[in-house]
């Protein structure tokens, strides 16, 4: 601590630092005549406590005190006044200027001595309270950054766990794939056939006009009748009937093809960030159905019950994963009762005024009354190891209810199957709020 006693009276100066050195002999007493060096001396040697005399000739005490406080950044900074003066309106003019007390003269021990107890007082607490300030900004900034490394690592986890049901739904997904290239496949095999055949009569077709370009003495009919033939040989008539169902059937395949990998790279590109669009969410249920569709065909039977079109506000592959997670569990849960009997699963979907319902029900086995509190709990799984993460019902509860402010719950009895109830926000939550 570090204080400066400023006094014109050799007298009051001897007598005020002599009482500082015998009462605070631990802290730095510097003392000073003249006021101009005031300003300079606060500066240089970090003063903590001034006591400024009023009255002086050089510049007075008062002008001081409001020099200082305009030109310090800060009011850190105790200023007691010296006053030999009884005036009320001197000492709310020193208070106004930025004063944080006074001292009468003649001085007296006791008062000088309380008066600065004070104002180191004063000081300690506001070194404490800047400590605790900065010990808060420096805690803080620890918790953005472990917040920030939380959110990195939920990313992360999310997108292996998006990327694991992918690997998981290939071995399907390419079947699915192969199905239609196979017929694509036998198809063009036709057509190439039919194509050498159709080339073979244009061949003929050219032979016979080049033949009665060269010739007039070649009857004409002779030549009809031997393209005739060739047509009937060739089977054309049957070939150009059979045409437009092979490049339908064609072209079917090579879309089924093509709407296949567009789901998956949908699925597995989209919902990493929180971009958020209008989204049907009927196109969306048929692409989740068709992404499991090799996984559930032998296992159960996925009804959509499907009735006006519902669009909503929301981050298309997130909801999407929603979806297949849910979906797929239904599907393991059905598989792994090992029934003769197929499952069936069944989605519905509606709307309230302002949010959509989505409802997926299953007739599997059921989640156990123990477990049904617990399955949206991160790492939480039923199923045995290395079957599952644990994180899908997790990541499905954070997307529906904190990115999308809806609700998603479920119910169930053990041997009576499983409810998953969907509610999402028609329009962006996130929107509502900032109106509310």
């Amino acid at each position: 601590m570090r204080i400066l006693v400023v006094d014109d009276a050799p007298l009051n100066l001897h007598f005020v630092t002599s009482i500082l050195h015998q009462t605070y002999p631990q802290y730095e007493i510097y003392q000073c005549q003249r006021p101009r060096q005031v300003e300079k001396l606060v500066n240089e040697k970090e003063i903590d406590v001034l006591l400024l005399d009023i009255t002086m000739p050089e510049i007075s005490g008062l002008d001081l005190l409001k020099s200082l406080r305009e030109k310090l950044s800060s009011d850190d900074l105790q200023i007691i006044m010296l006053t030999a003066l009884d005036d009320d309106d001197i000492f709310q003019t020193c208070y106004a200027l930025g004063a944080n007390d006074y001292v009468k003269k003649p001085f007296n021990k006791v008062e000088l001595t309380s008066r600065l107890n004070h104002a180191i007082k004063s000081i300690q607490d506001q070194q404490q309270r800047k400590q605790l300030i900065h010990g808060i900004k420096e805690h803080n900034n620890e918790l953005r950054r472990v917040n920030m490394e939380l959110q990195m690592a939920q990313a992360a986890l999310v997108h292996s766990e998006k990327m694991a049901a992918i690997g998981q739904l290939a071995a399907g997904v390419a079947h699915e794939i192969n199905n239609p290239i196979g017929y694509v496949s036998s198809n063009l095999e036709t057509l190439n056939s039919y194509l050498q055949k159709m080339t073979h009569y244009i061949h003929q077709c050219r032979e016979v006009q080049e033949a009665l370009e060269k010739s007039e003495h070649i009857p004409s009919e002779a030549l009809a009748v031997q393209l005739a033939d060739s047509y009937e040989t060739q089977k054309l008539g049957i070939i150009m009937e059979d045409l437009e169902g092979l490049m339908a059937d064609t072209q079917e395949g090579v879309q089924r093809v093509a709407t296949i990998v567009k789901t998956m790279r949908n699925f597995a590109r989209s919902g990493d960030h929180d971009e958020k669009g209008w989204v049907i969410l009927n196109d969306l249920i048929h692409q989740s159905m068709m992404m499991l569709q090799n996984e559930s065909k032998y296992v159960a039977d996925v009804i959509f019950r499907e009735q006006d079109e519902i669009e909503v506000f929301c981050n298309q592959g997130q909801i999407g994963q929603v979806l297949v997670n849910i979906l797929n569990n239904a599907i393991q849960a059905i598989r792994n009762q090992e029934k003769p009997e197929r499952g069936r699963i069944t989605i519905g979907l509606g709307r309230t005024e302002d949010k959509a319902n989505i409802i997926i029900s299953d007739n599997g086995p059921g989640i156990p009354r123990e477990y049904l509190s617990r399955i949206f709990d991160p790492f939480f799984t039923s199923k045995k190891v290395g079957d599952g993460t644990g994180l899908g019902l997790s990541i499905s509860y954070d997307i529906i209810v904190n990115k999308h402010g809806g609700m998603l719950a479920a119910h169930s009895e053990t041997g009576r199957g499983a409810i998953f109830d969907i509610l999402l926000p028609i329009h962006d939550y996130q929107e509502s709020e900032e109106k509310e």
